[in-house]
C-alpha cells in the first residue's frame, strides 16, 4: 500500500525531529519514487538535510524548490541561507536579492532608497539630507543582510537589519520589552525604527563600534551583564508579556542554539527526556567513545533517575535571558562597566546562567569569581547547560578536540552541587545511590580515556612507522 504524499510528509517531519535522519531519508526515498514534483516532499527534504547539517544536499532540494515554484520568494531565501553555511556570500547574496524582490516588488537599490528616507524622517533630518548606504551579508541566519548607514559630518552609524515579515522578535524587543524593562536600555543599542515594505521586515538600530579594551575589563563588563539581567526575575506575567513562540523542539547537528527552548522548560521531566533522548541519538549515529556515553548517563541519571529537576522552580531559578549568547554578539566598550549586546531574536525566561553558560563554551573562557555569585541550583544548571551545549553544539571532531577534557571536569563539579541539593532537599538515599553510581561510572570513563590514549598512541606509531 502507497503513502500519500501527506503522510509520508508527517513522517519525515517526525523522524526529524526526533534526530532519526537515517529513517527520514527512507521516506523521503520512497515520496520522490511516488511523488517526484511534490513541494511539500521537497520542503520537507530541505528542512531534513539542514537539521542534519548537510548542506549540499540542502541546497539540491532548495534548488528543486526554486525550479517547482519559481514565483515563491522564500525558496531563493532557503538557497540564499544554504549559501551562508556553505561560506558563499557572493551567491548567498544573490540569492536574497531575487527573494527580497519577490516578497517586496522592489529591487535592493529601491528598498535601500526607501528605506534611507524612512531613517532620515525618524531622525528629524529633511528627505533631501546626504546618506551613504552599503548593503552586506552577515554571517547571520536570521536575517537577509543589512544596510550600513552613514551621514557625513555625524558620528553616528546607523544599522537596518533586513528580516522575512514573521521574524518580529527582536523588533518586538526593542518597541516593548525595552520600555517594559528599561534597566535592559544599558546593554542595548539604541533602537531608531522599524519599517515594513511588502513582506519584507526592516529593524534600524544606532551602530555600537566595539572598542579595543583588556581581558580584566571584558571579564567585569560581561559579569555586570549576567548580574544585572539575573536580577529580572522570572514570574507568569512577565513570561506572558514575552510572547515566546511554541516552536517544535529540536536540535540541529551541530548547533545548540535550540537547547535554549528546552532549558526554558527544563524544571519538567518532559523537557529533560527529550534532551537526552537526543543525545543518545548522537551518540548512536557517530560513535562516541565509550567515556562520553557514560558521562551523559550520569548526568541523565543526576537530573531524572535522581530527581533534581523536581528541585527546580522558575520563580527562584529563572530569569531573563539572551539565549544565543556568545562573542559574536558582545560588543565592548572603553572606561566602561556595561558591555553592548546585539541580535535580541532569542530572549526568553530561563535558568539564570544559561547564558553564562552559552557564552563559556563558545569563548573557551571562564569568569573567574563569578561563581560566588551563584546559588547551588545556580551552579548545577550551569555545569548541566555547558555540558549539553558543548556536545550537541559540535561535531565528534570538534568535541574531542575541544570539550572533551573539559567535559569531565563539568560533570564532576555537577555531581558535587547535585548531591548537595539532594541533601537540602532531604533526598539522602538518593544522594547515596548516586554516589554509588557516579564512583563505578567513573571508574569506568577513566579506564575508557587511558584506552583511549593507548588506542592514539598506537595509531601515532603505526603512521611513523609507515613514514620511515
Amino acid at each position: 500500500m502507497n503513502h500519500s504524499a501527506e503522510e509520508l510528509c508527517k513522517k519525515i517531519k517526525s523522524m526529524r525531529l526526533q534526530g532519526r535522519f537515517s529513517e527520514g531519508e527512507e521516506y523521503l526515498k520512497e515520496g520522490e519514487g511516488l511523488y517526484p514534483d511534490s513541494v511539500m516532499l521537497s520542503n520537507e527534504g530541505y528542512h531534513l538535510y539542514s537539521m542534519k547539517g548537510d548542506w549540499n544536499r540542502a541546497l539540491e532540494y532548495a534548488s528543486k524548490l526554486s525550479s517547482l515554484e519559481p514565483e515563491k520568494g522564500k525558496h531563493s531565501i532557503k538557497k540564499g541561507r544554504v549559501w551562508i553555511y556553505l561560506d558563499n556570500h557572493k551567491k548567498a547574496e544573490k540569492c536574497f536579492a531575487i527573494g527580497i524582490y519577490r516578497l517586496s516588488g522592489k529591487t535592493v537599490e529601491a528598498l535601500e532608497a526607501e528605506v534611507e528616507k524612512n531613517l532620515l524622517n525618524h531622525l528629524g533630518l529633511d528627505s533631501t539630507t546626504p546618506i551613504e548606504s552599503i548593503y552586506s551579508i552577515s554571517g547571520g541566519k536570521n536575517n537577509l543582510g543589512f544596510f550600513h548607514h552613514r551621514l557625513p559630518g555625524d558620528a553616528r552609524e546607523y544599522i537596518t537589519k533586513i528580516l522575512e515579515k514573521r521574524k518580529k522578535r527582536e523588533a518586538y524587543f526593542y518597541q516593548q520589552v525595552l520600555e517594559e524593562l528599561p534597566e535592559l536600555k544599558a546593554f542595548c543599542p539604541s533602537f531608531v525604527c522599524t519599517d515594513l515594505i511588502g513582506e519584507i521586515r526592516f529593524l534600524t538600530i544606532e551602530k555600537v563600534i566595539p572598542e579595543k579594551t583588556t581581558k580584566e575589563e571584558k571579564n567585569n563588563q560581561i559579569k555586570y551583564f549576567f548580574l544585572q539581567t539575573g536580577k529580572i526575575a522570572y514570574s507568569e506575567e512577565l513570561r506572558d508579556f514575552l510572547k515566546v513562540p511554541k516552536s517544535p523542539l529540536r536540535l540541529g547537528e551541530g548547533r545548540s542554539q535550540g537547547l535554549v527552548k528546552y532549558f526554558e522548560r527544563i524544571h519538567r521531566k518532559e523537557e529533560n527526556e527529550l534532551i537526552f533522548k537526543q543525545i543518545r541519538e548522537k551518540l548512536r549515529r557517530k560513535e562516541y567513545p565509550f567515556s562520553v556515553k557514560f558521562m551523559f548517563n550520569t548526568w541523565e541519571r543526576m537530573v531524572i533517575k535522581s530527581g533534581i529537576y523536581l528541585s527546580i522552580h522558575p520563580e527562584e531559578d529563572y530569569a531573563l535571558i539572551h539565549g544565543d549568547l556568545g562573542p559574536h554578539n558582545l560588543l565592548y566598550q572603553k572606561n566602561s562597566v556595561q558591555v553592548k549586546v546585539i541580535d535580541w531574536n532569542s530572549f526568553r525566561m530561563g535558568p539564570r546562567t544559561y547564558d553564562l553558560a552559552n557564552f563559556a563554551v563558545k569563548s573557551k573562557q571562564d569568569l573567574p569569581g563569578m561563581e560566588k555569585e551563584l546559588t547551588t541550583m545556580d551552579k548545577f544548571l550551569l555545569y548541566y547547560a555547558m555540558s549539553t551545549i558543548a556536545f550537541m553544539g559540535s561535531g565528534k571532531k570538534k568535541y574531542r578536540k575541544e570539550h572533551l577534557s573539559n567535559a569531565s571536569i563539568w560533570l564532576k563539579k555537577g555531581k558535587n552541587f547535585g548531591k548537595k541539593i539532594m541533601k537540602e532537599r532531604g533526598m539522602h538515599g538518593k544522594a547515596l545511590g548516586f554516589s554509588f553510581f557516579y564512583g563505578l561510572s567513573m571508574g569506568a570513563v577513566k579506564g575508557s580515556m587511558a584506552l583511549e590514549h593507548v588506542k592514539g598512541a598506537l595509531l601515532w606509531v603505526r603512521r611513523k612507522n609507515r613514514i620511515n
